[in-house]
């Protein structure tokens, strides 16, 4: 059976001291409010006979400097001394003898404490107020946590957000490069048929170039050519109409019968020097410069002059005007033919008629 009582008199001690208990004293310290405090744990064994049975009962006392009165005190320390005289040889309660001054000194200083207590009873409000504000820090210090967890959280969201959209655009851009690439190799591939495709026209129409200058060329000395013939038949025409002229001017008797095939003759020589002097009036000047003749010869058809548009080629043009003057000099070369044979016919007819008279 344990308790705890304190010693209040010196009749419990004298009491137990009577019944041959044992008293054992341990000493305790501790702190409280940073003040030493001394506890004295007296261990008190006493039995008493029964018969053949023996009780043994223990009990624990505790004796706390800091909350007894002065009375308490020498009480406990009168009690002390009890368990000395019963106990002479312990070397515990020579040490608790020697604890007697700061047991007293320690009782008045709680008895002061008391006082100051009761004399100032708005300390344990202040220090409760005082106990209040580091359960409101820590309450804004929570909330602090929270907001800048709240923070950080939404640094992280817009962090994703920016490297989702540096990514999306990082894609997209590598996406436009490939199409643009792609679009201009296709470029490059066109241009290069574009430029061989030109070079081939090139080289055709550096070919068809020189073929046409050729044809010029060709078309140029063929035209040469028939102006120096239309030269040569005019000479030639000339040559016929001084002929018809000579003949004509000779001296025949108006009794002949000569007068009327010479008149018929000059009436050919005249449509022969007409048609002549047409030919190389009209047709030849006419054909060089590309007009039609201003007149024909009403016997004979010439052939039909074409004017060159400016919508035609040069060698078109040519090709006509050379043509043009074939013709004209077949037309030529005819109306020549058909003097020389007249001539030849009015000099027979002349030599006929000389002879008859002769």
């Amino acid at each position: 059976m344990f308790h705890n009582q304190p010693l209040d008199s010196k009749g419990d001690v004298q009491h137990l001291a009577n019944h041959n208990c044992k008293c054992e004293m341990l000493l305790h310290t501790c702190t409280f409010n940073d003040n030493p405090i001394a506890q004295v744990q007296i261990n008190v064994s006493f039995s008493f006979g029964c018969h053949d049975q023996s009780l043994r009962m223990r009990t624990r006392m505790l004796f706390d400097f800091t909350k007894s009165t002065p009375s308490q005190l020498e009480n406990f320390w009168n009690t002390r001394d009890i368990c000395v005289r019963e106990n002479p040889g312990n070397n515990d309660y020579d040490q608790i003898r020697s604890l007697h001054p700061a047991a007293t000194a320690l009782s008045n200083q709680n008895a002061y404490l008391q006082q100051q207590m009761k004399a100032t009873p708005a300390i344990p409000h202040e220090l409760a107020g005082c106990g209040g504000k580091p359960d409101a820090a820590k309450i804004g210090h929570e909330e602090l946590a929270k907001a800048k967890s709240a923070v950080k959280a939404e640094v992280e969201t817009v962090r994703a957000q920016q490297r989702e959209a540096a990514e999306r655009a990082a894609k997209s851009a590598a996406e436009e490069a490939s199409r643009l690439a792609n679009e201009l190799a296709a470029k490059e591939a066109q241009l290069g048929e574009l430029q061989a495709a030109n070079a081939t026209i090139a080289d055709g129409l550096r070919a068809k170039e020189e073929e046409h200058r050729k044809v010029i060329d060709d078309l140029e000395r063929e035209e040469e050519e028939l102006e120096d013939a239309a030269v040569d038949l005019a000479d030639r025409g000339e040559q016929l109409h001084q002929q018809v002229k000579k003949i004509g001017g000779q001296q025949l008797s108006p009794e002949s019968g000569l007068d009327v095939h010479l008149h018929q003759a000059r009436d050919r020589v005249g449509n022969l020097e007409r048609q002549v002097a047409d030919l190389e009036a009209a047709d030849i000047t006419t054909a060089v410069s590309g007009n039609k003749p201003l007149s024909r010869p009403p016997d004979h058809r010439s052939p039909r002059i074409r004017v060159r548009t400016p919508k035609r080629s040069a060698s078109i043009a040519l090709r006509e005007q050379v043509e043009v003057l074939t013709a004209s000099a077949k037309a030529l070369r005819s109306a020549n033919s058909q003097l020389e044979i007249q001539v030849t016919d009015l000099q027979k007819v002349a030599l006929d008629e000389a002879d008859k008279t002769g």
